[in-house]
């Protein structure tokens, strides 16, 4: 599952850069995260299916997180929140509606 752990890593990776460095412009990010304009918009999709949204808003030169999903957790990491909330997701496409619920 290398491409599954990359994939992670790269939504991760965005998602941290979307926190942690807004003022710069889509171009410029793209270059940091090191993948093509279709990759970001697939990653952006995959993001706002995790719950994180945002956009560019030019009027204000950065970009706007729109939902940033809430997980009272403490003492995790974002790569094992990220992990956990994907174990999840899992969880309920596989059916399991009672574990889910609990999780």
């Amino acid at each position: 599952m290398p491409s599954d752990n990359h994939r992670v890593s790269r939504l991760i990776r965005m998602a941290s850069e979307i926190k942690t460095n807004p003022q710069q412009e889509p171009p410029a990010l793209i270059r940091a995260l090191g993948i093509s304009k279709p990759q970001f918009y697939k990653d952006k999709r995959a993001l706002e299916k995790q719950g994180f949204s945002f956009r560019y808003d030019r009027t204000q030169k950065r970009f706007i997180i729109d939902r940033d999903p809430y997980i009272p957790i403490y003492d995790l990491t974002l790569t094992e929140t990220f992990a956990l909330v994907m174990a999840v997701r899992q969880l309920s496409a596989t059916g399991d509606f009672v574990l889910t619920y609990d999780a």
